[in-house]
C-alpha cells in the first residue's frame, strides 16, 4: 500500500511537472528576444542582461550603460539592476545562453526549488502526509510564489537559501555558508531571520562560518569591482538609501497619510516599524541560543520581516509560503472538540490569497498590498495558539 501510494505521488507530480516544462518550452519557443517583458521572462531577462553584459566586461549596474547594452538586443530596461554582486556569477552559465532557453531553464529551476521548500516545509510544521500531492500542490499555490515563477524573480532561491540555512545549521553542515550566500541575495526580505542567525553564530562560535560566508561574499564582489573598473561607485550610487524606497510594507499606508501634498512621505514610520519589529522579536527569543530552534522560528520571522521591511513587493511574499503551509496544516481530520476553531487559520489564509490574486489583476502588485503579510502572520500565530491550548488539554 506505502509503495503504491508513493508511485501514485510520483507520477502525479511528474505529469505535473511535464505539463508545466511542456507549456515554458512553448512560450519561450514563441517569444522573440525583443519582448524582455513576456512570461518568465519580465524580471530574469534584467538579470541576464546584467549578468551578460558583466561577462563582456561592462558595468552592470550603470543604468545607462546597461540600458544601452539592452537596447542593442532589441529589450528595454526601466531602471537599474539591483542586484547582488554573487549573483551575476552565478549566472554566467545561464547569461551564456539565448534568452529564450535560459528563462526556461531559470524556471524548472525555481519550479523544483519551491516544490524542495514545501516538502521541507509540510514534514518540518504539518503531519499531512506527502502521498497526497494534490493537498501539497496546493499548498503551494501561493500567490507570492506564482509571481515570481511567472515574472523570473529570485525571491524563490532566496526562500530556498534561508531554508537550507536552517537545515543546515541544524546539522552542522559543512555547506551552511554556501546556503547563507544563496538566501541573502535579497538580504531585506528576511533581515530579521538573519539578526537571529548572526546571533546564533556569535554566540555557538561559529566564527568559521562567518569568515567563510564573508569570504564568498568579498570574493565575488571583488573579482566584479576588479574586473570593470568603476563599478563599485555605480553599484552603490544604485542602491542608496533603503528607507526611503515605497514597497508593500504596513509603513507604507502610514508614510501616504502622514505626508503632506507636494511633500515626499516620511521616514520615521518605517524607523519606528523597524524598531517594534526588534523589540517584538527580541521577546519571543529571549532564551539561550541552546534552546532556539532555527527552523521553528524561520516561518514567522520571515513574515514579520515582509511586513516590516522598507522595500518588498508582492513578489516577495513567496517567503511566505513556510507560514501559509504551516496555518493551512490545520485542515486535517481531527477529532478535537475546538475544531471548528482550528479552521480560522487555514480560513484566513485562504480568503486572503483570493483576495490579493483579486487585487493584483485589478490594481497590479504596487504598495497596496501590504495588508496581506499581517494576515499570513495572523493566521500563523492563531495556529500556534490552537496548537498550545490542544497540547493542555492533552496534558
Amino acid at each position: 500500500m506505502y509503495y503504491s501510494l508513493r508511485l501514485r505521488s510520483v507520477t502525479i507530480v511528474a505529469i505535473f511537472v511535464a505539463f508545466l516544462l511542456a507549456a515554458a518550452v512553448s512560450i519561450a519557443a514563441n517569444s522573440p528576444i525583443s519582448s524582455c517583458s513576456g512570461p518568465l521572462k519580465a524580471d530574469f531577462s534584467t538579470y541576464w542582461i546584467a549578468s551578460r553584459w558583466l561577462l563582456y566586461g561592462g558595468d552592470p549596474f550603470d543604468p545607462t550603460e546597461i540600458k544601452k547594452y539592452a537596447d542593442s538586443l532589441g529589450c528595454t530596461l526601466t531602471g537599474p539592476s539591483y542586484i547582488l554582486p554573487w549573483l551575476l556569477i552565478a549566472l554566467f552559465p545561464l547569461a551564456s545562453l539565448p534568452l529564450d532557453i535560459a528563462s526556461v531553464l531559470w524556471f524548472l529551476l525555481n519550479a523544483w526549488m519551491v516544490a524542495r521548500v514545501a516538502i521541507w516545509s509540510i514534514r518540518s510544521y504539518s503531519s499531512i502526509e506527502l502521498s497526497r500531492p494534490v493537498i501539497a500542490l496546493a499548498l503551494v499555490a501561493s500567490p507570492g510564489v506564482l509571481l515570481c515563477l511567472t515574472f523570473g524573480q529570485f525571491g524563490i532561491a532566496c526562500l530556498w537559501g534561508m531554508v537550507l540555512a536552517a537545515e543546515f545549521y541544524r546539522r552542522g553542515s559543512r555547506l551552511l555558508p554556501l546556503a547563507l550566500i544563496v538566501g541573502s541575495l535579497k538580504p531585506h526580505i528576511g533581515w530579521l531571520y538573519w539578526i537571529l542567525v548572526a546571533r546564533l553564530l556569535i554566540q555557538h562560535r561559529k566564527f568559521g562560518v562567518i569568515i567563510q560566508t564573508a569570504l564568498i561574499a568579498a570574493t565575488s564582489a571583488t573579482f566584479v569591482f576588479l574586473w570593470v573598473p568603476g563599478s563599485y561607485d555605480s553599484w552603490t550610487r544604485v542602491y542608496g538609501s533603503g528607507l526611503s524606497w515605497m514597497g508593500a510594507s504596513v509603513a507604507t499606508p502610514i508614510r501616504v497619510f502622514a505626508s503632506n501634498a507636494g511633500d515626499s512621505a516620511p521616514i520615521w514610520p518605517v524607523v519606528v516599524i523597524m524598531f517594534l519589529a526588534v523589540t517584538f522579536s527580541t521577546y519571543r527569543l529571549w532564551r539561550p541560543a541552546s534552546r532556539i530552534d532555527l527552523r521553528a522560528e524561520l516561518p514567522w520571522l520571515l513574515a514579520l520581516s515582509i511586513c516590516t521591511s522598507p522595500y518588498v513587493w508582492s513578489l516577495d511574499f513567496c517567503v511566505l509560503l513556510p507560514a501559509e503551509i504551516v496555518a493551512l496544516s490545520s485542515i486535517r481530520p481531527t477529532s478535537e472538540v475546538h475544531h471548528a476553531t482550528r479552521l480560522i487559520a487555514p480560513l484566513l489564509v485562504i480568503i486572503a490569497r483570493i483576495g490579493l490574486v483579486v487585487q493584483i489583476l485589478v490594481q497590479g502588485g504596487g504598495w497596496r498590498t501590504w495588508w496581506y503579510p499581517p494576515i499570513v502572520l495572523l493566521a500563523f500565530f492563531h495556529h500556534l495558539w490552537c496548537e498550545k491550548s490542544t497540547t493542555k488539554v492533552h496534558e
